[in-house]
């Protein structure tokens, strides 16, 4: 709401204790500030592709990047001797 009437919340509640008013405020602005960070880090993960490798069968196996590869990938690597 203050956004909107571009106030600070406790004038619109009509705090007048400075101290109260401003604790309120800096309460609700991390608040603010912790959903938008949430709304950031949810949209960037649904951007996110999967990582991909196509078997010798054919199929496709997918994973998250950052996370290892699953066995079946693994196995088409060749191994140092």
């Amino acid at each position: 709401m203050g956004e909107t009437y571009s106030t600070r919340p406790s004038e619109i509640l009509g705090i007048s204790d400075a101290y109260t008013a401003f604790c309120l405020d800096e309460a609700l602005f991390l608040r603010l500030a912790r959903e938008r960070q949430d709304a950031e880090r949810e949209e960037v993960g649904e951007r996110r592709q999967l990582a991909a490798a196509t078997l010798a069968d054919g199929s496709r196996v997918t994973w998250e990047p950052g996370e290892p590869p699953p066995a079946a990938v693994l196995s088409l690597v060749p191994m140092e001797r």
